[in-house]
């Protein structure tokens, strides 16, 4: 089983553990993925203290000219599964509009 495993306990994703230990899934994950450039462990990311408001912060995205409040939003609307976002999303060197059209152009066909 492909996952995460975090005092001695595994979890089946990282919004599964970000949940069981308090903090944005998308928090943890952005920790975690090269993507954004941190790479930490699962331990760091886990155990680093939240900075500011703004690395929690929803932050606003527009998607085939639509603006959305989040970007977890924009994915339910187009029916796009968020493992399948992140792994696109790695794939596109971190630029969320050009995941976004891959994942969206993906549906269509």
């Amino acid at each position: 089983m492909k996952g995460y495993k975090y005092n001695g306990k595994k979890y089946r994703s990282y919004r599964e553990l970000a949940e069981a230990v308090g903090i944005p899934p998308y928090l943890l994950y952005n920790r975690i993925c090269n993507s954004v450039g941190k790479n930490m462990t699962i331990e760091e990311a886990i155990q680093t203290p939240i900075k500011n408001a703004s690395e929690c912060a929803a932050k606003p995205i527009t998607v085939n000219g639509v603006n959305y409040r989040t970007q977890s939003e924009a994915m339910q609307a187009y029916g796009i599964k968020v493992g399948h976002f992140y792994r696109t999303l790695k794939l596109c060197g971190g630029d969320k509009e050009l995941a976004f059209k891959q994942c969206i152009g993906e549906r269509k066909t």
